[in-house]
C-alpha cells in the first residue's frame, strides 16, 4: 500500500510540475508521461520497460540518478526529491516541444547538445524551486581553459570530437547546469528576455552550427569566456 501511495503521488507532483512548466515556457504538451518510482530496492522488471533499456537504468539506479525514458515515454525515479521530479518534468516538455533529441549530429555539436538539453532540464527544475542548487558549481570550464592557452571558441568546439568519453559527462553538467544557472537569474534582472529564452526552447538543433551558435551566443550573454 505504501509503495502505492508514494507511486500516486510521485505521479501528480510531476503532472503538477509539467503543467507549470507548460506555463512558463508559453507551451502545451500532448500529454502526460507514464511515472514510476524505482527508487532504490525497486527491480526493472517492475517497469515493464524493454531489456533494451536494463544496463542504462540499473546503472542510474545505482548512482542515484532518475532519467527520462524518451523511446518509452516514462519518467523513472529514483530518488524523491524535488529536483529529481522538476527536472524530469522540464526534460519531458522540452523534448516534446523541441523535438531535440531526434536529429542526428556530428560528436562536437552532439556535446553542445547535450548540455543545451541539461540547461532547459536544470533551468526550469530551478524555475519551479529557487534553493535548487548547482551540483557542479566551481568544476573547470572547458572553454576558459581553451582561451586561457589562445584556443579560439570555434576550435575549442571541434576539439570537443577528441574529448575522452570519461569527460564527456562532466563536460555536458558543467556547461548545462552552469547555464541554466545562470540564465535563470539573467531572466531574474532582466538580462534576457522570456521570449528569448522561450524561443530557444522550441528548437531542435538539428541543422549543421545551429547548436554551436546557439550555445556560443549563450555563453557571451550570461557566461563571457
Amino acid at each position: 500500500m505504501r509503495f502505492v501511495e508514494r507511486q500516486a503521488r510521485l505521479e501528480k507532483r510531476t503532472y503538477e510540475a509539467i503543467d507549470e512548466l507548460e506555463d512558463i515556457f508559453d507551451v502545451e504538451v500532448p500529454n502526460y508521461p507514464e511515472v514510476r518510482w524505482l527508487g532504490r530496492k525497486g527491480h526493472f522488471e517492475d517497469l515493464g520497460l524493454a531489456e533494451y533499456y536494463r544496463e542504462d537504468i540499473e546503472s542510474l539506479q545505482k548512482n542515484g540518478q532518475s532519467v527520462l525514458v524518451t523511446g518509452a515515454n516514462v519518467i523513472v525515479l529514483n530518488i524523491n526529491e524535488p529536483k529529481h521530479i522538476n527536472e524530469e518534468a522540464s526534460h519531458y516538455v522540452h523534448f516534446n516541444i523541441s523535438n531535440i533529441h531526434k536529429g542526428k549530429r556530428m560528436p562536437d555539436e552532439w556535446l553542445l547538445v547535450s548540455a543545451i538539453v541539461e540547461m532547459f532540464g536544470f533551468l526550469g527544475s530551478k524555475i519551479l524551486d529557487p534553493s535548487r542548487k548547482n551540483d557542479f558549481n566551481g568544476r573547470p570550464d572547458y572553454f576558459q581553459i581553451a582561451r586561457n592557452k589562445k584556443v579560439p571558441f570555434e576550435d575549442a568546439v571541434q576539439k570537443l570530437n577528441a574529448l575522452p568519453e570519461k569527460f564527456e559527462n562532466e563536460f555536458i553538467y558543467t556547461q548545462g547546469y552552469s547555464l541554466g544557472e545562470r540564465i535563470f537569474y539573467a531572466l531574474e534582472t532582466g538580462q534576457i528576455s522570456s521570449a528569448y529564452v522561450n524561443r530557444l526552447f522550441r528548437q531542435g538543433f538539428c541543422k549543421s552550427g545551429q547548436a554551436t551558435k546557439a550555445f556560443r551566443d549563450l555563453r557571451q550573454e550570461v557566461w563571457p569566456i
